[in-house]
């Protein structure tokens, strides 16, 4: 047997024979046999390739390479009570770690309410928060660099699972006192109007653009913008009009910053989804905080998320 593959028992007989004295004590602190507890200092002494203990009368005095292996007998038990506190906090959300990606409609308007309230209960997890795109989000939870995600369906990378969260209308918005602003209007209207839009490829865009093409509607990009917030920004700056996620412009609307367009003849709405990998075992952290993200939208199953001690199930959008 080598030094790595030692067992813990006769590590701990050997720092409770030099705390006792002798084997006999040594055996009844730890709730063993003499004999068992012998064999566990031979045991040992075998496999170091040392005698450990020297024998002075009725007693036993640990041998210079006793007294060398007591002290990283006694560093490595240490290490491992240290380790046993660490996952009882870990398990416990003392402490821990989830890291989340999203587009700004999840990073801006969802999270920082939810990720607040979370940690005012559990203050010893910590969050690491970023935005991107869907493309970019959906790769970073594949290598490993984020745990969750939140994108805009239909969004997927092989290897990852894509739960349906929320829906969210896409309304199309405009400055105070634009020309189609406050009353209903045809579609058409829209026709050759200055539009900002987000990047290309993202899964708003494509959505926007998939229902104004279904409509016969061709309006005149104007800009692109990887923001939202630069893309309201531009919207009540008088420079276009444009369609965001509802929630994104809940403020807006409600400050009359921007206002609400009545198109007749199109309904849009988005998805929004979590992301995880399919073979991710979640740490305690991760696994409560996703179950509340799924509460957050079914009643139902807010009353019956699990703690942080229960079982694990493991299971850029705008």
């Amino acid at each position: 047997m080598t030094i790595d593959q030692l067992e813990l028992g006769p590590l701990e007989m050997l720092v409770a024979i030099a705390t006792y004295g002798t084997v006999t004590e040594a055996a009844r602190r730890m709730h063993l046999s003499q004999p068992a507890a012998t064999h566990q200092i031979h045991h040992l002494e075998r496999s170091l390739g040392h005698a450990l203990f020297e024998r002075r009368g009725r007693r036993l005095e640990l041998s210079e390479a006793g007294r060398m292996a007591l002290a990283r007998a006694r560093r490595i038990l240490a290490e491992l009570d240290g380790l046993r506190a660490d996952l009882r906090a870990f398990e416990t959300l003392e402490t821990g770690e989830v890291r989340l990606g999203g587009g700004a409609t999840a990073t801006v308007h969802l999270l920082p309410r939810l990720i607040a309230d979370f940690r005012g209960r559990y203050p010893g997890v910590s969050f690491y928060l970023r935005e991107g795109t869907a493309r970019n989000t959906l790769q970073a939870i594949s290598n490993g660099e984020l745990d969750l995600g939140i994108v805009t369906l239909p969004s997927q990378l092989p290897g990852l699972t894509v739960e349906p969260w929320l829906e969210d209308a896409i309304v199309f918005v405009a400055w105070p006192g634009a020309p189609l602003a406050d009353k209903p209007f045809s579609m058409a209207g829209l026709n050759g109007e200055p539009f900002i839009h987000s990047g290309p490829g993202t899964p708003l865009r494509s959505l926007i653009e998939a229902g104004l093409a279904g409509a016969g509607i061709a309006p005149r990009i104007v800009m692109e913008l990887e923001s939202v917030e630069a893309i309201k920004t531009h919207v009540a700056e008088g420079l276009g009009y444009s369609a965001l996620g509802s929630r994104a412009v809940e403020r807006e609307l409600a400050e009359g910053r921007l206002v609400r367009l009545q198109p007749e003849g199109l309904s849009l709405t988005r998805c929004l989804a979590l992301v995880y990998r399919e073979s991710m075992a979640f740490s305690p952290a991760v696994r409560v905080f996703l179950d509340e993200l799924r509460a957050q939208h079914d009643p139902t199953r807010r009353a019956r998320a699990p703690g942080p001690q229960q079982a694990a199930d493991p299971g850029r959008s705008a």
